[in-house]
């Protein structure tokens, strides 16, 4: 047998069921990874609206659907934080799950409209065990979709009892959705992606996010220092309208 039929068919049977252990993970990503980069070609979304919400992963296939997921600039992927539930709004459900109870359509799905800033999923996780004073209550954060000009057409239910697959594997087992392009997008893959002009290469977001980390890192060490400043130094406090008056009075 040949290396590569063998290498074709582990990783079918390691796509066969959902990763539990770290090395089970490590070994899907793996021989995952190779597989997705002959099928497709990976974009992450540029912090555009600087908020931790954008920071979505869109994986192009090469027959045109798109598979959405989180960016590794997102909070639950950058703090190491352990996804204990998945949320996807009750539009999106009910809009896709209405479709797929009406039977296979006459023409092409049309599915459910995706704006970017509209909210793909919000999650319920908690902290990395090696964060100092992190809290005991679930954290609670949300992705947008990020892009536009698509529509979704399927999500990912195994979320629902593998919410930690988004964690461990965001952008395989771990994917949030499959949106499909509008009709006159499709296409050929090209350098330049054709839905959002802030989908970038995982380089060019790599340098965003490094400058962006830095942007908030001296943020936060400039409030820091204004804070020890004013502590150091108090303001002066003004004394009350007529105080001064009353004092100087005489009785």
């Amino acid at each position: 047998m040949s290396e590569d039929l063998q290498s074709l068919r582990r990783t079918v049977a390691l796509a066969s069921e959902a990763p539990t252990s770290d090395a089970e993970v490590a070994e899907f990503e793996a021989e995952y990874q190779p597989f997705l980069a002959r099928y497709g070609k990976s974009y992450y979304i540029d912090d555009r609206f600087k908020t931790d919400q954008s920071h979505g992963a869109v994986f192009h296939h090469v027959n045109g659907l798109l598979i959405l997921g989180l960016a590794p600039g997102h909070s639950v992927l950058r703090t190491g934080q352990t996804v204990t539930k998945v949320s996807f709004p009750a539009n999106i459900c009910q809009s896709i799950d209405k479709r797929a109870c009406k039977g296979r359509p006459r023409g092409p799905p049309r599915g459910q409209k995706i704006h970017a800033r509209s909210t793909l999923a919000t999650f319920e996780a908690r902290p990395a065990a090696s964060a100092e004073g992190a809290p005991t209550e679930p954290i609670t954060s949300s992705i947008n979709l990020g892009l536009s000009g698509a529509q979704l057409i399927e999500l990912n239910r195994n979320l629902a009892t593998n919410p930690s697959l988004v964690s461990t594997a965001p952008e395989s087992e771990g994917f949030l959705a499959i949106a499909k392009p509008s009709n006159h997008q499709r296409g050929p893959i090209v350098q330049k992606f054709p839905f959002n002009p802030w989908c970038v290469s995982p380089e060019r977001y790599a340098g965003a996010l490094e400058a962006s980390l830095q942007e908030q890192e001296q943020l936060l060490k400039k409030a820091a220092g204004e804070a020890e400043a004013e502590a150091v130094h108090p303001p002066a406090v003004a004394p009350p309208v007529g105080a001064e008056s009353a004092a100087t009075e005489p009785v």
